[in-house]
């Protein structure tokens, strides 16, 4: 009789130490739950053999706009709930193959018919009762991301090869401490310069000392137009001097201003400015000649008319004088 009251006494601490742990696994579980339905990261389970969904949270739903509940797609193998682009970079595959998912990014298409790129992490952890292998997978849609980077490479590759391929000297530098961080193949034909030693040069020390101050203020023109024209003299590295007309605008570079300067050479316009100037002070020289000898001619015309006209007045004072001697 003693035994088996002992007997019950036990059985009855092993249920409650069994309900206490299940209660503890599913107040645990529940915890967990919670916790994943609350990261903005989809979150899923599923048997790396077959890939059936055995947990998953409401982002992992909304990312892949499943329009149901967490709990309505489990038994579901994840090959039905998404469609790869690429089957060969498929989820299930890679991690098959590499038990690990560390910056794994896919593209896949939705039920609904949308194209989206998936960032995921995750890993093959065993089943502790079944020693199963359990895939457990965290994703981010990074859509968005990937398109503007691909705009940005894109818009990237167009301006280099623009940057490379201009017949026009482009440099660009920093507008605060004028130093050149970049410059064209022309930049280096134009200046004798190659586009090594330009880099890292003040953009100031390349032009004529009189035109120095035209670049300190720079800054401050930009600052309120955004947008610049200067005319000025680049100094060669042979001592060669070039006239350029630098059209400069400012930009915004990794987070950070800076001036793109595109000079066009206008050295043959300035030698034609030149020869032009010389003719107009010639033609001045020569109109004012011409005006000087016109007066002096005008001048010397009345003196004669004037003188001319005491002659006449002499030979009319003498007429007269000598009729009166023969009266």
């Amino acid at each position: 009789m003693g035994y088996l009251i002992v007997s019950n006494i036990l059985f009855l601490l092993l249920v409650l130490t069994i309900g206490q742990r299940c209660l503890k696994c599913c107040i645990g579980e529940r915890k967990t739950r919670n916790i994943l339905n609350h990261i903005v990261f989809g979150y899923f389970r599923c048997r790396l053999k077959d890939g059936i969904v055995l947990a998953s949270n409401k982002e992992f739903s909304e990312i892949l706009e499943l329009g149901a509940a967490p709990g309505d797609i489990l038994g579901r193998p994840i090959e039905r709930l998404v469609v790869a682009v690429n089957p060969d970079e498929f989820i299930l595959k890679e991690i098959k193959e590499k038990k690990q998912l560390r910056g794994f990014e896919c593209r896949v298409k939705t039920l609904t018919g949308k194209e989206k790129v998936l960032a995921l992490r995750g890993c093959v952890v065993p089943e502790p009762d079944t020693r199963e292998e359990i895939a457990e997978i965290f994703l981010e849609d990074v859509t968005e991301r990937t398109e503007f980077y691909d705009k940005m490479r894109k818009s990237r590759e167009k301006y280099e090869k623009v940057f490379n391929s201009s017949g026009d000297m482009v440099v660009i530098f920093d507008p605060y401490e004028m130093i050149i961080k970049e410059a064209n193949f022309t930049a280096s034909e134009t200046t004798g310069f190659s586009q090594e030693e330009l880099s890292g040069t003040r953009m100031d020390l390349i032009v004529h000392p009189m035109d120095r101050q035209k670049f300190t203020d720079l800054a401050k023109d930009l600052a309120l137009s955004g947008k610049s024209n200067i005319e000025t003299v680049l100094v060669c590295k042979d001592g060669r001097y070039r006239n350029v007309l630098f059209t400069i605008t400012i930009s915004e570079m990794a987070d950070k201003k800076m001036v793109i300067a595109v000079a066009k050479d206008i050295s043959h316009y300035a030698v034609r400015k030149e020869e032009e100037e010389k003719r107009r002070k010639e033609l001045e020289v020569f109109l004012r000649s011409c005006v000087e000898r016109e007066d002096r001619i005008n001048t010397l015309r009345h003196a004669l008319e004037e003188a001319g006209m005491r002659i006449k007045m002499l030979e009319e004072k003498n007429g007269k004088s000598d009729e009166r001697g023969k009266g």
